[in-house]
């Protein structure tokens, strides 16, 4: 609301000063005010401002409301679209050494190093290294969408503490594809 008013004071000073700027000539063939013209420049206008400044602060306080909503709700929505594993996702517990068996990769040319998960191996160490105590390795796999609306099928390990289910690693991260397309 002050916006307003401050733009309307700042238009009549604009307007004002370039009227002093004219001719000497304009300013003899301008007529005077008239006591209409006066009354609504000088009452009228600082009148109807006070009462749009006074009606309309309950709008300007429930616009600062609503954004302030609107914010609230948007960080709650990205907050959501942050991949979590949840309970149902969960598969089996298993161990690492098992895991560490099944992901072995076998490659008769040694282009792969002979440690689990072959390149990725310093991930998955640092995983393990993460371990929180007493949290047992499960498996998961769940359907992921992103905030932009793009399913992924992910699958992979996690701790699981009680109901925390978390750090996670991944070791398939796939793009799942829409039925009906292709």
């Amino acid at each position: 609301m002050g916006a307003v008013v401050l733009a309307v004071t700042l238009f009549m000073n604009w307007r004002d000063g370039r009227d002093r700027q004219s001719s000497v000539l304009q300013a003899s063939l301008r007529k005077p005010k008239s006591r209409r013209e006066m009354f609504l420049e000088k009452v009228l206008a600082s009148v109807l401002g006070s009462v749009v400044a006074v009606l309309g602060w309950p709008w300007a306080l429930g616009f600062a409301w609503q954004s302030r909503r609107e914010d609230r709700q948007r960080a709650q929505r990205k907050a959501e679209a942050v991949f979590r594993v949840r309970p149902q996702d969960l598969g089996r517990q298993i161990e690492v050494t098992e895991v560490e068996a099944l992901v072995r990769v076998q490659d008769p040319l040694s282009a792969v190093p002979d440690v689990p998960f072959g390149h990725l191996n310093a991930v998955w160490q640092a995983f393990v290294a993460e371990r929180p105590p007493n949290a047992e390795l499960w498996s998961f796999a769940c359907d992921w969408t992103s905030d932009w609306s793009v399913t992924f099928a992910r699958q992979g390990y996690v701790w699981v503490q009680g109901d925390e289910c978390a750090p996670w690693v991944l070791t398939r991260d796939a793009l799942k594809e829409e039925a009906g397309e292709g």
